[in-house]
């Protein structure tokens, strides 16, 4: 085999230490195997193969989180691939991941609520209601509840695209972190 292809193994070997060998050996047979039959029948070369692989990193990683889900009792063993596991998946997985979907989630209700907010207080000053608690205010100015009604309406639709952009990346990161072992399945 090609010398890339075995520094990629060799390297998805390395990231796999937290494994059994037993269980490193089957992931590496299993690539190799994905990799002759890449090379052999789709006529690819070493680094096109190696590109669609992707990173030996996130493929060891998404190996290492299959391992771990495989049951649900405790061993010190687990507990060494689950450390593993975030070491390889980084940063970005175990703070990225829930900060932009509470975000996202978070700015859906807000979304929800704020043209709410407006319609009330637009009824409330048409019927002669002051809601102090409810109110749309910028720096210093407090437009009357006519014009907050419309405010709070476009602050609405600028908070559902930023919460619907902030989903899509969420789901595409999610995408991008399964699709590697996906690819090999």
């Amino acid at each position: 085999m090609d010398a890339t292809l075995n520094q990629y193994l060799e390297q998805i070997e390395k990231y796999l230490k937290p494994l059994s060998p037993t269980e490193r050996a089957d992931i590496i047979r299993e690539i190799h195997s994905e990799m002759l039959e890449l090379k052999d029948c789709q006529g690819l070369s070493p680094q096109q193969i190696t590109a669609r692989l992707g990173s030996p990193k996130e493929l060891a990683s998404a190996y290492l989180g299959d391992s771990i889900t495989e049951n649900f009792s405790f061993s010190w063993n687990k507990l060494g691939k689950i450390l593993a596991f975030y070491s390889l998946a980084g940063l970005g997985f175990m703070f990225f991941l829930p900060c932009i979907s509470v975000l996202a989630v978070g700015l859906f209700l807000c979304a929800a609520v704020t043209p709410l907010a407006g319609l009330v207080n637009l009824i409330g000053a048409l019927t002669g209601f002051d809601v102090p608690i409810i109110m749309f205010q910028i720096g210093p100015y407090t437009p009357s509840p006519i014009v907050s009604f419309p405010l709070s309406i476009l602050v609405s639709v600028v908070l559902y695209l930023t919460g619907m952009g902030l989903w899509r990346v969420m789901i595409k990161y999610i995408r991008v972190l399964s699709a590697r072992q996906r690819m090999l399945g």
